[in-house]
């Protein structure tokens, strides 16, 4: 494995780290850069970083511990109750890029698109029933890899996906 190529291991790997440092209730707080087109803190590039040139290449009954410095800032009130609404989405699309995943690796194409569409209408469906919250689940999103798992997994980026959806609730600035 190339240490400059992040495939979906790494991702979903990344996403799960990153959402311990959730649940611990604290998120990234790095600035946020373009990883693989996406718009992400930049922390989740350094945690990918560290996954795809050590724990993936490396026998799991060869690993020693090893730290990493990102940035993170407790998670206040109002965004930790968001935060649990992003609980679901995260699980929708950390599955969804399990499956394409699995599906790749059998050359099954059908059930790649049936994920594909299957993740894009349950997105649709919660940005449709909390339009005026998707702003904010946008930028906790942004703290996290699932809007490089989103776009690998449906080709499409997260925001761009949402804003085709609700429009003008969107501020530019999650797009």
């Amino acid at each position: 494995m190339s240490p400059d190529y992040v495939g979906l291991p790494t991702w979903i790997s990344t996403e799960n780290i990153i959402r311990q440092i959730n649940d611990a209730g604290y998120e990234l707080a790095g600035h946020v850069e373009i990883v693989e087109g996406s718009k992400v803190d930049n922390g989740v590039k350094q945690i990918a970083g560290l996954v795809n040139t050590y724990y993936i290449p490396t026998p799991i009954e060869s690993w020693t511990d090893k730290s990493l410095n990102v940035e993170v800032a407790p998670l206040v009130e109002e965004r930790r109750m968001i935060y649990q609404e992003t609980i679901a989405i995260r699980d929708t699309i950390v599955q969804a890029a399990n499956d394409v995943e699995y599906y790749e690796s059998q050359g099954d194409r059908s059930r790649i698109k049936k994920v594909q569409d299957d993740t894009m209408m349950r997105i649709a469906k919660s940005a449709e029933s909390k339009p005026n919250r998707w702003g904010m689940i946008l930028d906790i999103l942004l703290k996290t890899a699932i809007p490089i798992l989103f776009d690998k997994v449906v080709g499409i980026p997260l925001g761009a996906f949402v804003k085709s959806i609700l429009g003008q609730f969107i501020d530019p600035k999650y797009l």
